[in-house]
């Protein structure tokens, strides 16, 4: 299968004419690989280059990189970075120690050898920057018109864990089933061994996807979220939390897309979500307002402290802050705590009797009646 290049957007083809132009004395085995390809046939804008170069001595190709400033980011790995390019030799990898770092990393022999270490037939797809011709050892092509989510070699995938969680990840991406056989591999696979840092931006990217119900069952069948949770889903719960998410996932507030599954999950399983090593701000999900939908005085009352919309139970509650217009501004009330003080309330009292007034003037006051 051949891709022309030319059809590539004006940024991506002045990156490919300027790595044409560097490599072509050397050698004419440059490849676009991984995602770009992936992105590429699936007709999905992606300006992230991610070059591997065969065919060039080790020697050469570093003076390359430091005759054009690239960085090194991974030199024990051969890997630089120019621009947004990341630009690398082949390599194989073999698991020598625990953990995402524990590998032994040698130069490949040949675009096979290179490309067996891939993770997914779907990220394993080699496409020629001279020629525009793909090369498929794995069905890639035929796995992404299936939408299949397939490892490429068993014995390279189980070395390193976080695979499973990039196999979710990416069925929550693309709405992709993961291949019957690769499931009961990633079924096996514990990943103890990952740092929680590592696990949490997995887990924050299968959130932030399209397809996020896709990405809550397979938490659940690879056994992933019992490892992350030590919470067992019976069936009719999980049809309960699958469904909710898939109607309700266009409703939620694109800013705040990466708080709501974990939300949902506390709300509805009762997890312990800081076993996470949660970031600061998603440290708010525990002292949040349980997720449900909330009556007319409930959510004026809400509305005091800060607008509906601010609340991760907002998308349940959109149409009614709407009617108040308490979605995207606070509710403003005629009463003050000053008010409160020159009537002779002290201390703690203060609040107590200020929220008990306003509480009487919405009732009086703001209740519409349908």
């Amino acid at each position: 299968m051949k891709i022309d290049l030319n059809l590539l957007n004006k940024k991506n083809l002045q990156k490919i004419s300027f790595l044409k132009s560097l490599f072509s004395p050397y050698t004419n085995r440059v490849y676009l690989v991984g995602g770009f390809v992936r992105d590429l046939l699936l007709g999905i804008e992606n300006d992230d280059l991610d070059i591997e170069v065969h065919g060039i001595s080790k020697k050469d190709f570093e003076k390359l990189m430091d005759k054009i400033g690239a960085i090194g980011v991974g030199k024990s790995f051969f890997v630089y970075k120019y621009e947004n390019i990341d630009i690398s030799l082949p390599r194989v990898e073999s698991k020598v120690g625990i953990g995402h770092k524990g590998f032994e990393v040698k130069l490949a022999k040949n675009e096979y050898d290179a490309t067996i270490r891939r993770d997914f037939t779907i990220n394993s797809m080699l496409l020629n920057i001279f020629s525009g011709e793909i090369i498929d050892y794995f069905g890639g092509i035929n796995d992404l018109k299936q939408k299949i989510i397939k490892v490429v070699n068993e014995e390279k995938f189980i070395e390193d864990s976080l695979r499973v969680l990039r196999g979710i990840r990416f069925a929550s991406k693309f709405g992709f089933k993961i291949e019957k056989n690769s499931l009961k591999l990633m079924q096996t696979i514990k990943i103890d061994d990952l740092s929680s840092e590592r696990i949490f931006e997995e887990f924050k990217k299968i959130s932030n996807s399209f397809y996020l119900e896709y990405g809550f069952y397979y938490l659940i069948k690879t056994n992933i979220f019992y490892q992350l949770f030590s919470k067992k889903v019976d069936c009719i719960t999980f049809i309960h939390i699958y469904r909710f998410i898939k109607m309700y996932k266009y409703t939620f507030c694109q800013n705040k897309k990466e708080l709501f599954f974990l939300y949902i999950l506390k709300n509805r399983l009762n997890i312990n979500i800081n076993k996470l090593n949660l970031p600061k701000r998603f440290k708010k999900i525990n002292i949040e307002p349980i997720l449900q939908k909330y009556n007319d005085l409930e959510l004026l009352i809400f509305a005091i402290d800060k607008p509906i919309k601010e609340y991760l139970f907002c998308f349940l509650n959109k149409k009614t802050a709407l009617k108040y217009d308490i979605w995207d501004k606070k509710l403003s009330l005629p009463i003050s705590a000053k008010e409160v003080i020159k009537d002779g309330f002290k201390g703690k009292d203060i609040k107590f009797e200020l929220k008990k007034r306003q509480i009487e003037f919405i009732k009086k006051n703001l209740l519409k009646i349908n």
